[in-house]
């Protein structure tokens, strides 16, 4: 911790100026150019750190009164984003920076639709780590920057291993003041026409493609290695890049460690599935059964997860979700996704999600998954499962070296990687139309 607010002290005094001007990009310094990742809550940091270097010197903190709050700060447990105390801080710094000081101003909802605005808000949320999770029309995942795009009303939003081009229609604030967890954004989105692909539907939402020049669009099929076309050979021109080009949809943006996202079937898409009014009434609801159930001394997970709260009140078919019928096709559709993973796990890289190791005191972890009876299950001790190890270059290896095996030391990047480890597999398999289970993906630490 020391070295890190000795680094971040200079990197602050260095570039304070502009940090003033673009308060945004204080927050966050990128590990892609080889820099350090900002996986820490670090709000009142950087608030401290302006009062103290104010061009009016009277306006400045004594050392006394910087010690405390520096003290107060590391009470806070910064390294640790699921807190309630660090989730709380990060929603006010944003209605901070977006409605001004006094909380009593912001209001119960906001709405941006000019693209630079919307940018502007995008990117601050992007620094925030207990908020930088996105839900898509299926699957989620944590977005880490955002950009105007060469395409016209267009802008990239960057994933650690993906690039989105979006036309945003508007930006949604919903804020609830009674129970500030379920805070959220919405992102809608304007509509793209296909390029190339003739299929533009709720089951795929976007199209792979690469941008070979600015703003131009070619078929990505061979973009793995490189050429426009494998037989041909033709080599892609230097700075293209691959991206996911969505036709429409939404985007919802919630607390990542809150109570929406450990409703397990949310990750369904149910908020493109009704107007942006209907979705700030269903949320209400799920605020009143937490407050009846937090009266009843009721486990709040455990409510929200039962059926007759978690199911998808914007799906008509949900109602049917008993039946036998409906249980065997939804059998099925897991068991090929599961099949598909347990066929590919070995040759997907996870080295991007792979955390850097601050410290190596403590009690290392191993992440391990196993394959039982030709299904994809936790078992590491069943005598008849076959277990493949996540390694130091971000490959799952069966039988490994032990020098060649990842190791986590703390909790939180436990934590943190296991979620990043099943969205990635998760996205992986909606790409290519299958569709496992989120709870069924187990994976062991020991």
């Amino acid at each position: 911790m020391r070295r890190f607010l000795t680094l971040y002290y200079y990197h602050y005094l260095i570039l304070g100026e502009i940090f003033r001007k673009s308060f945004v990009e204080s927050l966050t310094i990128c590990t892609k150019c080889g820099i350090i990742l900002l996986s820490i809550h670090i709000v009142e940091l950087e608030e401290f750190l302006r009062a103290a270097t104010d061009n009016d010197p009277e306006k400045r903190p004594t050392m006394k009164e910087f010690n405390g709050m520096l003290k107060q700060w590391l009470s806070m447990e910064p390294e640790n984003i699921h807190s309630h105390t660090v989730q709380y801080s990060e929603w006010r710094f944003i209605n901070k920076l977006l409605f001004g000081e006094e909380t009593l101003f912001t209001p119960e909802t906001a709405c941006w639709e000019d693209n630079d605005r919307i940018r502007d808000v995008l990117s601050l949320i992007a620094t925030l780590p207990a908020f930088n999770h996105m839900l898509f029309v299926k699957g989620g995942l944590d977005f880490i920057g955002v950009e105007n795009a060469n395409e016209p009303n267009c802008l990239y939003l960057y994933e650690d291993y993906a690039t989105n081009v979006i036309k945003p229609k508007n930006l949604i604030y919903c804020n609830f003041p009674q129970d500030t967890r379920w805070n959220y954004f919405l992102l809608e989105l304007d509509e793209l026409e296909p390029i190339l692909s003739d299929d533009k539907s709720n089951d795929h939402p976007f199209e792979f493609l690469v941008e070979d020049i600015p703003g131009n669009y070619v078929s990505a099929k061979d973009e793995m290695y490189g050429v426009y076309d494998y037989d041909t050979g033709e080599k892609l021109p230097e700075g293209w890049k691959s991206v996911r080009r969505c036709y429409g949809g939404k985007f919802l943006i919630c607390l990542k460690y809150g109570p929406y996202n450990s409703i397990r079937a949310t990750y369904d898409g149910r908020h493109t599935q009704c107007s942006s009014q209907q979705f700030r009434y269903y949320i209400l609801m799920l605020i009143e059964c937490c407050k009846k159930c937090h009266q009843a001394g009721l486990d709040e997970e455990e409510m929200l997860n039962f059926h007759e709260i978690s199911k998808n009140p914007f799906n008509a078919s949900d109602d049917d979700v008993d039946s036998k019928e409906y249980q065997k096709k939804k059998f099925e559709i897991e068991r090929e996704g599961m099949q598909y993973v347990q066929k590919n796990l070995d040759k997907w890289c996870f080295i991007e999600l792979l955390p850097l190791i601050k410290s190596r005191t403590g009690h290392p972890s191993e992440f391990l998954v196993s394959y039982n009876r030709n299904h994809f299950v936790i078992d590491a001790f069943s005598k008849d499962s076959k277990k493949l190890i996540l390694c130091k270059d971000g490959y799952f290896k069966y039988n490994p070296a032990l020098e060649d095996i990842f190791y986590c030391y703390t909790i939180d990047e436990i934590l943190e990687l296991e979620m990043n480890v099943k969205q990635m597999i998760i996205n992986i398999c909606s790409e290519k139309d299958f569709f496992p289970e989120w709870y069924d993906l187990y994976i062991t630490i020991e």
